[in-house]
């Protein structure tokens, strides 16, 4: 059966060579994956309960989106609509059309595109006309359009008296329900044993040409952000250059507090020592102590603790400076790590490896000039969710991956090959 489903896949993939629909400045391209899969226990619970089917769907489109790196126009049209139409429901439940307008962004033409074009496939008319009125609004008013954020001071009037019409609605009539009758009708889907599911979203993947290339576009972005961003890179030297070596593994949400007597923006990091606050401050990048006076943090549940635990509970607070780096220490990091092509280095090195690696955070040790007077710098590379760690040198005549802690030579890169990668990434 898994190897008929995938020729089915491959087949509708291969098949379709136009747009499902004609978009101002969609772009051309010679294949389309007019396939949908489901877990059979989805379909098995609907129709008395339409979530789990919704929910496959949901999963679907963001496998193939995330992990098999199709766009939005290589996979099924009633695919993306039935995706973008539970988005508009879920983003107007928890803030209203503004919400909705707002969060979509640079997408927001497409999606309103999509939920218009599912809720007519699904007869949901009532709902279309709310989400027609909010297009309309936004066609007229494109500036306002982009300083919604549902929030207070970025909601307009006219789609705020949208929102109520639509939770009304959604009182009498769900539109989760519809959604799913409608999903479980399409030609194009495909129930599959639960157990089965994993084998065909892999061979699946395996379609799409283009894979590899995308796969890292979006690894060399997040390489670039990390070496680029000020704050980013700051904390990884500042962590990498630490008395006992601690390179980032994460770096989280930001938050005001008190340091040093001063209201100051913090942000939450994991290092291979534990827990940490990042700062940036005028003179440079601090990483700082995390310091929890409780010796353990509150329980999620309150059934879970007592008033005498709530009551006496003293919330963290931003220790001593574990290490600094000055913001030109970081701009000429920067700069080196520009100059190198790092991110594209990191990104070879790592795809000629036996298995999948991905890299999960860099931190530079340093940079400067090599015994064979070449520019270079050391970065320590830490993968796949911190279960793994290396370090890459990268010099002007290409770039090797070590072994931590013990240094041994894995795979290595020219610089020729750099740039012929580089040619094939702009011309992909």
């Amino acid at each position: 059966m898994l190897k008929a489903l995938l020729n089915k896949a491959k087949t509708a993939f291969e098949s379709k060579s136009e747009s499902p629909k004609p978009i101002a400045a969609q772009p051309k391209y010679q294949q389309h994956l007019d396939l949908i899969v489901v877990p059979e226990s989805a379909m098995d619970a609907f129709p008395d309960d339409p979530n789990p089917l919704v929910d496959a769907m949901v999963n679907y489109v963001n496998f193939l989106t995330q992990q098999a790196q199709f766009n939005r126009f290589e996979i099924s049209a009633e695919a993306i609509q039935a995706y973008h139409v539970d988005y508009y429901l879920a983003q107007v439940k928890n803030g209203g059309h503004a919400q909705f307008v707002g969060n979509s962004g640079a997408n927001l033409a497409y999606t309103l595109a999509d939920v218009i074009d599912g809720l007519k496939a699904m007869k949901a008319f009532d709902h279309l006309a709310l989400a027609e009125k909010m297009s309309k609004w936004v066609a007229e008013n494109p500036e306002d359009a982009d300083a919604q954020t549902g929030a207070e001071g970025g909601i307009a009037p006219e789609l705020a008296a949208l929102d109520n019409p639509f939770y009304e609605l959604e009182k009498a009539h769900p539109l989760r329900p519809i959604m799913a009758e409608w999903i479980a009708n399409l030609e194009v889907l495909q129930a599959v044993d639960d157990r089965m599911m994993p084998r065909v979203l892999q061979g699946i993947k395996t379609l799409n040409p283009n894979l590899r290339t995308r796969q890292s576009k979006t690894h060399i972005a997040k390489l670039v952000n990390q070496l680029s961003n000020p704050l980013f890179l700051g904390l990884g030297m500042a962590g990498a250059k630490a008395a006992k070596i601690e390179p980032l593994l994460q770096v989280g949400t930001g938050s005001n507090r008190n340091v040093d007597g001063q209201n100051t923006m913090t942000w939450f990091v994991q290092t291979t020592e534990g827990k940490r606050f990042g700062l940036s401050t005028e003179t440079g990048v601090e990483l700082r102590e995390y310091v929890d006076p409780n010796g353990e943090t509150l329980p999620v549940s309150l059934k879970d603790t007592s008033l005498d635990h709530i009551t006496s509970f003293v919330p963290v607070e931003v220790g001593n400076v574990v290490n600094s780096v000055t913001h030109a220490e970081i701009d000429a990091t920067k700069a080196v790590c520009a100059k190198l092509n790092a991110p594209i280095a990191i990104e070879m090195l790592l795809a000629k490896l036996p298995e999948d690696t991905e890299a999960d955070y860099v931190s530079v040790r340093s940079t400067g000039q090599s015994l064979e007077d070449q520019l270079g710098a050391s970065i320590y590379v830490v993968c796949n969710q911190g279960s793994v760690a290396y370090s890459a040198i990268v010099e002007e005549s290409g770039a090797r991956l070590l072994t931590e802690p013990s240094h041994d030579l894995l795979v290595q890169v020219s610089a020729v090959e750099i740039s012929e990668f580089i040619e094939g990434l702009q011309a992909a």
